[in-house]
């Protein structure tokens, strides 16, 4: 950074603010994620169940994340991209693999 006048020294703090356009995502709330160990994943409905995805995750900005990719259904290897149309659990904590869904979890629909 140029410091022509002198003003910046060694050891002086600065704050800024950096505003930058972000490419238009999907996004989903932050609960609606959660990782263990190198692996992070939400919950997808599948037929009345939810089904435990792994997903590839972008930004996080504290209250939205923004979800890249998810597994295909019966795949550990093969990414997909997303529809838009899925139906996610608002928030994977109490969630298990194959668990009904039932009205205490409430669903979110991935936006944009």
């Amino acid at each position: 950074m140029p410091n022509r006048e002198g003003k910046l020294r060694p050891g002086m703090y600065v704050y800024a603010k950096l505003t930058a356009a972000l490419p238009e995502s999907w996004i989903v709330p932050t609960p609606a994620v959660a990782r263990q160990g190198d692996v992070t994943y939400c919950f997808l409905e599948d037929n009345g169940k939810w089904a435990r995805t792994v997903v590839q995750t972008g930004h996080n900005d504290g209250n939205r994340v923004e979800v890249l990719k998810r597994h295909a259904p019966g795949s550990t290897i093969q990414w997909q991209d997303w529809s838009g149309n899925e139906k996610i659990a608002a928030k994977v904590a109490g969630l298990t693999d194959g668990q009904m869904i039932s009205p205490s979890f409430t669903e979110s629909a991935i936006s944009k």
